[in-house]
């Protein structure tokens, strides 16, 4: 019987040797296992922060207005309700009709408010009681020639209307003073960019993302809780457009 080594390989990294040596037909198996371990190391690259600048930029124009909104009506007062809202129609009538003898035309007259509200009486701290009636009409105008505005106004109080409130200046088509707005938004925010990349000894990449902000035309609100009998001079002054922008930009390498 021949005396011999054998090897095989099974299947992955285990070597197995048997040994077969004779002697009363008994086999001596001698098994070696040898373990290779093969580790595959492959760090995690932790992510690289984003290098980008973020800044906000804003722009500002200044425009004279060219129209206004007012807010003008009616309150009357009466022991009945029926009687309280015949008077407040009859004087709401009188001012639609002044406003437009003034040259505001329909569409630019609306509702803004319409109301009848009890009148309580408290004296003598008695249980408290109806007295009357408060009807409310309130009309929402819309002025296009500023310069008439005063005339308007006073039409309105010689016409029976008492209340005159939140008159609002502003522009009829405000799209270009919005375009300048924006344009004035997006250069700030590239200067601040430029100036916070030199601050940091860095130099500015291209825009990644720019995102508009809120904006708008602030109006300068002028309040009356009562008109007055005498023609109101209106100054129009200036209104001011505004445009905000969101801006990245990258920090090249």
């Amino acid at each position: 019987m021949k005396t011999g080594t054998r090897t095989r390989r099974p299947i992955g990294s285990v070597l197995q040797v048997s040994h077969v040596s004779p002697g009363k037909g008994a086999m001596i198996r001698v098994s070696a296992v040898l373990l290779a371990v093969f580790a595959t190391f492959s760090p995690a690259m932790a992510a690289e922060p984003a290098r980008v600048i973020e800044v906000t930029g804003e722009g500002r124009v200044a425009v004279v207005p060219d129209m206004a909104t007012v807010v003008v009506g009616v309150t009357t007062e009466a022991r009945q309700a029926a009687e309280a809202m015949t008077r407040n129609a009859s004087a709401a009538a009188r001012v639609v009709k002044a406003l437009k003898g003034a040259g505001v035309e329909a569409r630019e007259l609306q509702t803004s408010a319409l109301g009848l509200t009890p009148l309580w009486s408290r004296e003598d701290q008695r249980q408290p009681r109806i007295v009357g009636y408060r009807a409310t009409n309130m009309l929402r105008v819309k002025v296009r020639a500023l310069d008439r505005l005063g005339a308007l106004l006073d039409a309105v109080t010689q016409a029976g209307g008492n209340e005159i409130r939140g008159i609002s200046l502003g522009l009829s088509d405000p799209a270009a003073a919005e375009e300048k707005a924006r344009k004035r938004a997006v250069r700030d925010a590239i200067e601040r960019a430029d100036t916070l990349a030199a601050a940091a000894g860095v130099k500015r990449g291209p825009i990644l993302s720019i995102v508009e902000g809120g904006g708008g035309a602030p109006r300068p609100m002028l309040e009356m809780a009562t008109a007055r009998a005498a023609a109101q001079p209106v100054a129009a002054g200036e209104v001011e457009v505004t445009a905000t922008v969101h801006l990245t930009v990258a920090i090249e390498k």
